[in-house]
């Protein structure tokens, strides 16, 4: 959490990987790996999705901005352990029931056309496909509307230190994969 002043008020803004929803860190990811925009343009989008309001910046000073500049940082941005289960809405997911995550070809050929489909929105699906209801069909868990609606579910209700193990796993899986069959 990064607390701030701006023309002497207290402000809290979410920074930690562990208070970041998934669709946040969606944008941000976004943001912070694009290269078309000035830095000050840049910092103004990552505040604006981390709480910073229009009103704010009417008023903020530059020297408020870049000190504020100065106490935001992705460097910290890690996660290693793999959520075996989540509960959301009272019904529990499961992301792999033996002791180890182990990602299907099924999943990885999902996740691989999600991607594809939008390089910058797809990570609420990613959790879709990995997390599974065990209670539904197998074949649910592969229709589109259902990954789809799960994937905005996840989107609102889950941090995103709990989707990073995944794609820092998957996404190296799959550039792999690509490498030896492209």
């Amino acid at each position: 959490m990064i607390k701030i002043v701006i023309n002497g008020k207290e402000k809290s803004m979410n920074n930690a990987i562990n208070e970041i929803t998934v669709a946040e860190f969606e944008q941000l990811c976004v943001i912070l790996n694009g290269d078309d925009e000035d830095v000050f343009d840049r910092y103004l989008k990552v505040f604006g999705v981390l709480g910073l309001t229009d009103e704010d910046i009417d008023i903020i000073t530059p020297e408020e901005f870049i000190a504020l500049t100065k106490t935001f940082t992705d460097e910290d941005w890690e996660a290693k352990e793999f959520k075996k289960t989540i509960v959301i809405n009272e019904v529990e997911y499961t992301a792999y029931t033996g002791d180890e995550f182990k990602l299907s070809v099924r999943d990885l050929a999902k996740i691989e056309k999600y991607i594809k489909q939008d390089k910058t929105k797809y990570m609420g699906e990613l959790l879709a496909i990995v997390y599974k209801d065990l209670n539904l069909d197998r074949s649910v868990h592969y229709e589109d509307a259902h990954i789809k609606a799960k994937a905005e579910l996840f989107r609102k209700h889950t941090t995103a230190d709990l989707i990073l193990p995944y794609v820092n796993l998957i996404l190296k899986d799959i550039v792999t994969k690509l490498k030896v069959n492209g």
